[in-house]
């Protein structure tokens, strides 16, 4: 073009395609990050619930908390009452 001297770089279509992978990977990353990040957070809170083992303990142990029970419930408040939760386990402990 006008103007342009031979100091001014082109980008070539390679030179394009690995700039925008490498915008890609990068992008990927951190949204793998944040996400897993979120889930060790959740994990935390309830990860009770999938702990098998400790849900199908021996009768000593309790297997999970009421308070545990109700802090999943106070966070989807709309769904099921934590003292319900509870009591189920505990029947289901019983089945098993």
């Amino acid at each position: 073009m006008d103007g342009e001297q031979l100091r001014d770089e082109v980008l070539t279509a390679e030179m394009e395609r690995t700039r925008v992978m490498k915008s890609v990977v990068d992008r990927l990353l951190i949204e793998m990050d944040n996400r897993f990040t979120r889930l060790n957070g959740l994990d935390a809170k309830f990860g009770f619930q999938f702990d098998v083992k400790r849900l199908l303990g021996n009768k000593s142990m309790s297997g999970c908390s009421l308070e545990e029970c109700c802090a999943l419930a106070s966070f989807y408040s709309f769904n099921f009452y934590g003292t319900e939760l509870y009591n189920e386990i505990c029947d289901c402990r019983m089945l098993v």
